[in-house]
């Protein structure tokens, strides 16, 4: 229930209580009026789970592509470096 929570909800419970924020910038805070009334929508535990663990391979393929990603780069940075340092040593072998 925790991850369903933490997925599905936590960024529409918060864009929702800041309508009802109170105080000034530095210390605003939700009322527990606002709290006390706020329904969460719950499917069963069963759905829960499969939408947590979608999510979670979700996130892990994210992660996994980012990093490839970072890979990519690199090795587009050595390509290029290497091509400048062939070019430049071209150069300076024509002189």
């Amino acid at each position: 229930m925790k991850d369903y929570i933490q997925i599905g909800i936590e960024k529409s419970v918060r864009d929702t209580a800041m309508l009802y924020f109170g105080g000034s910038a530095g210390q605003q805070r939700v009322p527990a009026s606002y709290l006390e009334n706020f329904d969460i929508p719950m499917p069963p535990k069963e759905k829960q789970m499969e939408i947590a663990h979608h999510v979670f391979q979700l996130r892990q393929r994210a992660k996994n592509l980012e990093e490839e990603g970072k890979c990519v780069l690199e090795e587009a940075k050595q390509e290029v470096e290497r091509m400048i340092l062939s070019e430049t040593q071209k150069k300076s072998e024509t002189r």
